[in-house]
Order: structure tokens, then sequence, then C-alpha cells
């Protein structure tokens, strides 16, 4: 509540994100940027990703035993800047409206985010703009996950979302009616316990 992202900006949002996840697999596929080591966002299908993989490196785990995430996702950076030098945004061909919709939405969620970070400054009893010039060319991705009803079997262990640590300073959740949810960790090895 009172996070001043307009209702309207994240309805379309959603709403072209769900049309997006409703497409076929194939067409996703077929329309969408892929994740690559140069370019760190765009489509993940169905199973394609291993969060956990992640948590175990910080670990020092050479290599996650665990199944596939139960998920598929899309995601985008920032604008390219001279500051930043994020890569050229890329966007799923399907629909111009979907990249309309998701611009309006990144650019509320900056907003947001660095009204956030200011309220954190006041609270840490800083100037409220300490973090100003920590997040002037940030690398923040927007990312919109699907859960899917799984259908099959379901391997041992496996997750809609295997545990994981998100990078960054902050996450901000966009929450929904759906069954189940987030369990998150309050303290570990890092925290002392």
């Amino acid at each position: 509540v009172n996070h001043g992202v307009d209702d309207m900006v994240i309805s379309q949002a959603w709403n072209k994100t769900k049309e997006f996840f409703d497409l076929p697999a194939e067409k996703k596929m077929k329309v969408s940027p892929s994740m690559t080591s140069d370019y760190p966002y765009g489509y993940i299908p169905l199973g394609g990703e291993k969060l956990a993989a992640g948590r175990d490196a910080e670990v020092g785990k050479e290599e996650s035993s665990a199944p596939p995430d139960l998920n598929e996702s899309f995601s985008v950076g920032p604008e390219r800047s001279d500051l930043n030098n994020a890569p050229m945004r890329q966007w799923p061909s399907h629909d111009p409206s979907f990249v309309s919709a998701w611009n309006q939405y990144y650019a509320s969620l900056e907003t947001l985010s660095s009204n956030l970070l200011e309220t954190f400054a006041i609270a840490l009893k800083l100037p409220s703009n300490w973090f100003e010039d920590k997040i002037d060319h940030h690398r923040c991705a927007l990312r919109a996950l699907h859960y899917p009803h799984p259908e099959g079997k379901i391997k041992p262990g496996q997750l809609r979302a295997s545990a994981h640590t998100d990078y960054g300073s902050l996450t901000i959740l966009l929450q929904d009616d759906a069954p189940g949810g987030l369990q998150v960790k309050a303290a570990d090895e890092r925290s002392g316990g």
C-alpha cells in the first residue's frame, strides 16, 4: 500500500505479461530473446533454470544436483545509457503494447526503488540522498515469473523456485492470490544464525 505505482500501470503490465505466458511454448521461444552471457535478460522456458545452482555456487558446491525449477520467466534490464553500459533492451516481437506496458512499469519501479532507498537512508540516520550516487547507473532487472500448474511427474526435490539468494540491494514483489507462496529464511550462516 502507498507505494505510488499507479494501479493502471500495474494492471497493464500484469495483463500483458499474462497474455505472453499464455502463448504456446513454441511461439514464446520463437518471438522472445533468450538469455545469453552477453544478454543476461530475456525469456527462460519452463524448466530452463535452477535457482539453487547460484546458491550452491555461493557455498562452494561445484554443481547443483537440484532438478530444474517449475517456472518460466521473462526479464529486461535498464535502458542503455553511457553510465550503465547495459545491453540494448530486447523484447518479444508478438505485441508492441507489451513493450510499452513493461517500459512504464519498469520506470515506475525505478522511482519506487529510489524512494525506498531514500526511506532506508533516513531510517539509518543518513542523509536522505545517501544512496543516490550508488544507484544512478544501476543494472536492475524487472523479472516476471510464471508458475503454471505442474503436470506429469514432479522429480524429488523439484520446486517452483528452488532455494536462492536474490542479488542487488532490494527485491520488490508483486503479489497475487494464487495458492502457496514465497518462503523466506530469515537467518542463515552469513547472518550468524
